[in-house]
């Protein structure tokens, strides 16, 4: 095991530099605020660093009894000591590392007797991306108390980038873990493997569920045999026109008569847009990536004192309201102009003296300029979005798009590089889209999304709509529902965004008869998937929903018959401490919804229905049996009325639990909620949802077969 020592330097930023002479580590153990204590290394240059950014901590003694610590072997000499953010935003860490897939796990724990959740959150970023919103007393239930949350994550640039972004209060971290994938604390994770992306791989690989969750932990859930997608052509299909880099792809579209099938030859489409037209067929080889982004060349930049510019950057798009922005955020992630410097995104800064040595960004709007603080010519690639979108249609029906990337556009929020609102029965099949601003995809009536990837988009990886519009009093739905099969939706809302605005994973309105099914929706910041307004007759099963910020299956203000079953449900709502924002399936102003054989654990919540007084449709026919739900200390699952209570709803079996195992730790008791009142089992049982409730104290919950593909996405 490789150990270094680390030293300040700006924003808070703990580089750690390699050992000369000697191979990359492949491992860390980090005493974060204090010296050496068994194998952790300590940072003990920092406990005398003059520059005031952060500061080391320490309290008399930490419980480590949380099930998430089993296995780590932290001494307590590091877990009672800490490292604090003083000034700036981020407390982060830069480790030299040989490339490769790594376990990371961070320590955390509230110092401060009677600090409540909510006072101290952070956003724990790796490689440059939001994994998880942290609370320390949220998760581990009280102060001084620690608890282990742990993550997977790709590095491809010899450099891991950890961090603690403050949301509320300073960050605060007791001790760093990371191991190669495999030799460390791995938690559980489902059984597929990531898709290899044609470029290089931006973002972190998919994580698995945190060991932060208490006792009782599932088990993973099995994944049998791969499912079906079909395999994308090695040749060009028969009377297809060939497009290459060079060509001017809207132009050699035109050319052709609606119908034509199109395929487009291994590389890169830079800034590249397309309208399509009815018919029309889109098919890449392998290789083959649309990018709505340009290079910007090393030699066209001009030196300004400490700053760099380059002119002629003359892209501006429209810019989201204000109130969409999440409360701390960044302003500037509202406007959908981007900057990539080798396939990282870089953080946009609102004026030229905000710029630091490294990650920032200006685009001067008046100047169309770009600055920058770090020098170019010792950054390898400078990519800067400027493409609005991939490819759209208004008013096309039977479009296929098929194994084709699509990165960096410059899509305004709620608009997808693959922009096919107002459009029906498009077919999507192995395609991949990522690091896009607003959302990865957004589909209409009748669209079939197959095979693909949505991943690391700024706002949200899908939005689907299920009426078309060719009029503003006009609305028409297909004579086909949506579907969405074997897909990956992970890591998107990277950006500031509100997400009870739009965003997470995916959202979804005025739906009828969908079919949502054998997805796998993780590490969004928001919900994993989420129908709101007028949805009917959807079907959601198979699926596999782990580990998002907000609630897991949410299905709000629509109408059955709807069914949510055969789902694993787990470890959502991390930035849930208050509330219904942790439910892992949430079920709100709705009717005629039968939840049945899912999978649930961890999170603040189990499964909810919420009935509200000022919305329609009001919370009714609600059916939840034979669910094997895992009920963590301060969780409950049950009915809550809000803006005025209808008695009957709590008697009359119109929302009722049946037949359902719950489970909780030796001990944990008022885990159910009735009358807006947390109650005992027993009190449970005496209500309408008696009949064949089963409580299981400990133990650990059946794997649910959930189908996962082998692969995502553009091959």
């Amino acid at each position: 095991m490789s150990f270094v020592s680390a030293f300040l330097v700006a924003s808070a930023t703990l580089v750690l530099p390699a050992p000369p002479a000697e191979a990359a580590p492949t491992s860390y153990q980090i005493n974060a605020g204090g010296s050496r204590a068994g194998s952790f290394r300590g940072d003990h240059t920092l406990q005398t660093n003059t520059r005031g950014d952060s500061r080391a901590i320490s309290v008399g003694t930490i419980n480590a009894s949380h099930p998430s610590e089993a296995g780590h072997n932290v001494p307590q000499a590091a877990l009672r000591t800490g490292r604090e953010l003083l000034k700036g935003r981020d407390l982060t860490y830069r480790l030299p590392i040989a490339n490769g897939t790594y376990d990371v796990t961070v320590h955390l724990a509230e110092f401060t007797s009677g600090a409540r959740a909510g006072s101290r959150k952070a956003d724990l970023r790796l490689e440059n991306r939001t994994v998880q919103r942290v609370d320390a007393v949220a998760l581990a239930g009280s102060t001084r108390k620690a608890v282990a949350v742990t993550h997977s994550v790709r590095v491809t640039d010899g450099a891991l980038d950890l961090a603690l972004r403050s949301v509320t209060g300073r960050p605060l971290l007791s001790a760093i873990e990371v191991s190669a994938r495999g030799s460390g604390q791995a938690a559980p994770t489902p059984t597929a493997s990531e898709s290899a992306a044609p470029a290089p791989a931006p973002s972190s690989s998919p994580a698995p569920a945190p060991t932060s969750s208490p006792a009782p932990a599932p088990t993973s859930s099995p994944a049998p045999a791969p499912t079906s997608v079909p395999n994308a052509p090695s040749n060009p299909p028969s009377g297809s026109v060939r497009l290459k880099p060079s060509m001017n792809l809207q132009a050699e579209v035109d050319r052709r008569p609606a119908g034509t099938t199109f395929w487009l030859e291994a590389g890169v489409y830079r800034n590249a847009s397309i309208e399509a037209r009815t018919g029309d067929r889109f098919i890449g080889a392998r290789g083959a990536i649309m990018s709505g982004a340009v290079v910007l060349p090393k030699n066209s930049w001009t030196r300004e004192g400490s700053y760099w510019w380059i002119g002629g950057q003359n892209q501006q798009g429209w810019a989201t309201p204000q109130h969409a922005l999440a409360r701390g955020g960044n302003a500037r992630h509202l406007r959908p102009e981007m900057l990539f410097v080798d396939n990282k995104m870089w953080e946009p800064v609102s004026a030229k003296s905000r710029l630091t040595g490294s990650g920032t960004w200006f685009l001067d709007y008046g100047k169309n300029r770009i600055y920058l603080k770090a020098n170019p010519t010792s950054l390898r690639q400078i990519e800067a979005s400027k493409a609005s979108y991939a490819i759209e249609g208004e008013n096309t029906k039977n479009v296929t798009i098929q194994n084709i990337t699509f990165e960096k556009y410059a899509s305004r929020s709620s608009h997808g590089a693959i922009h096919a609102h107002n459009t029906a029965n498009w077919t999507i099949t192995q395609v991949t889209s990522r690091l896009n601003h607003g959302a990865g995809i957004t589909v209409g009536p009748g669209t079939v999304i197959e095979g693909s990837k949505f991943v690391d988009n700024g706002q949200i990886g899908i939005v689907g709509y299920g009426i078309y519009r060719q009029g503003p009093n006009d609305g028409r739905r297909s004579n086909r529902s949506i579907a969405v099969r074997n897909t990956e939706i992970a890591r998107n809302g990277t950006l500031d965004y509100l997400w009870t605005w739009e965003g997470g994973g995916t959202k979804f309105k005025e739906a009828d008869g969908m079919v949502f099914e054998n997805n796998w929706s993780h590490h969004n910041d928001g919900p994993g998937i989420w129908w709101d307004v007028f949805n009917r007759n959807v079907t959601i099963r198979r699926n596999l929903v782990e580990d998002n910020t907000i609630r897991g299956i949410m299905y709000e203000l629509s109408y059955g018959k709807t069914v949510i079953t055969d789902n694993v449900v787990r470890n959502n709502g991390a930035a849930g401490t208050n509330g219904f924002t942790g439910s892992q399936i949430y079920i709100s102003a709705s009717t005629g919804v039968e939840v049945k054989n899912n999978t649930v654990s961890g999170g603040t919540r189990g499964i909810m229905v919420r009935n509200d007084g000022n919305r329609r449709p009001r919370a009714a026919d609600i059916q939840i049996h034979d669910n094997d739900i895992s009920m963590i200390n301060r969780s409950w699952s049950g009915m809550v009325q809000v803006n005025g209570q209808e008695q009957s709803k709590w008697t009359n079996g119109s929302i009722k639990f049946s037949r359902n195992t719950f489970r909780t730790p030796a001990g944990v008791t008022n885990t159910f909620y009735w009358k807006n009142t947390r109650i005992s089992f027993a009190q449970w049982k005496a209500t309408v949802n008696g009949a064949g409730s089963k409580l299981v104290h400990g133990g650990s919950q059946p794997g649910r077969n959930v189908r996962i593909a082998s692969r995502y996405g553009a091959r």
